[in-house]
């Protein structure tokens, strides 16, 4: 259940949404059936299905999770606008750096239609930023994804849904004592993908099991809105730099939509959150993300803050605002330097670490 928050907490609503991250169901905080406001299926390419269901809202937050444009019923994805009535998007895909065909994977032919959507596979992939697309199956050790790696912002590589990868497990163990005295011991599962076929390979993530002694409050993302917004009230260093961009950080951050998302693989790396750049668009943050203790990827957060921490907790929250002020460069587009997102996290942490009061 995915709240969507408001200026007036007694006006709380929920998004219900199905495997593709489409609004199935938006609801008040009552519960009940009568607080049903919008009850919708959607075709495979998108659109509401006529006569099924019930819509009583101005909700535009529709298939799978993007804002739908309520004249020509076009779905804002991000990059582009998507024509669910046609299977196509507007405009053809592009590339921040000039390529042949961007985003192409040359051994499928179905991503070098620069219109075309999630290769022609809409039941179950969805296109997360407008030019890429996300879904994972898998049997035994073997792993099919569509789209390693680029959901949620971290840049990644692509495949088919025929390529094929062998995953190797290697199993370590670390105790890592923090300076608050606090500690946890981690046994870390890392996981290599070979391409069956293939010499190359490469490391597609972590997961974890631990014992803690951290005790941090299990605070939802969106209820870290209010310590931020406290935060931005304040002038320090960190605040006159989020100040300099595009738009009020403080007006932004008081409004914007806020909500889980959850990864499609416990293994692959996802990001810890992610957004787009302007100042509507959500905040997603992962379920299985630093935010939280449990985390896949549990390394502190910049190599400093651990998985859960409320430190790290607000540099997520700073590092997704200061996309929307538009002062750190896009994690997620293939065409990144290797590493951008940790590099966003790390000029995060340079203006903000030390006028953070906590």
């Amino acid at each position: 259940n995915v709240p969507q928050p408001s200026p007036n907490p007694a006006d709380i609503k929920y998004y219900i949404t199905d495997h593709l991250h489409s609004t199935a169901m938006f609801v008040d905080k009552a519960g009940t059936t009568a607080a049903i406001i919008d009850d919708n299926d959607f075709y495979p390419w998108g659109g509401m299905v006529p006569g099924v269901g019930k819509t009583t809202s101005s909700n535009t937050v529709k298939f799978t999770g993007h804002y739908c444009d309520s004249e020509s019923q076009l779905d804002y994805m991000g990059a582009r606008y998507y024509a669910n009535v046609m299977g196509r998007f507007m405009t053809p895909d592009w590339a921040a750096k000039p390529t042949s065909v961007p985003y192409a994977e040359f051994g499928d032919p179905q991503s070098l239609n620069l219109y075309s959507y999630v290769r022609n596979h809409p039941i179950t992939q969805f296109d997360p930023d407008g030019h890429t697309l996300a879904g994972w199956s898998s049997t035994g050790n073997t792993w099919m994804p569509s789209a390693v790696g680029s959901v949620g912002g971290d840049a990644g590589n692509e495949g088919s849904d025929d390529d094929r990868y062998d995953v190797t497990k290697t199993t370590t163990t670390t105790t890592v004592t923090y300076s608050d005295g606090s500690s946890q011991t981690l046994t870390q599962n890392s996981y290599t993908a070979q391409k069956v076929g293939s010499a190359a390979s490469f490391d597609v993530g972590y997961s974890q099991t631990r014992t803690s002694s951290l005790t941090f409050a299990n605070y939802k993302p969106w209820e870290m809105r209010s310590s931020v917004v406290d935060f931005l009230k304040t002038k320090n260093p960190c605040t006159d730099w989020l100040n300099s961009g595009a738009g009020s950080a403080l007006n932004i951050m008081s409004n914007v939509p806020i909500f889980f998302f959850n990864p499609k693989s416990s293994i692959f790396n996802e990001a810890d959150a992610r957004t787009y750049s302007d100042d509507y668009s959500p905040i997603w943050v992962n379920t299985k993300g630093r935010f939280y203790e449990d985390s896949t990827n549990g390394l502190p957060l910049g190599g400093v803050y651990p998985a859960g921490s409320f430190r790290a907790r607000m540099i997520i929250m700073l590092h997704e605002l200061a996309h929307k002020v538009n002062l750190i460069p896009h994690d997620g587009e293939l065409t990144s330097p290797p590493g951008q997102s940790d590099k966003n996290t790390a000029t995060v942490m340079s203006h903000c670490e030390a006028s953070l009061p906590w």
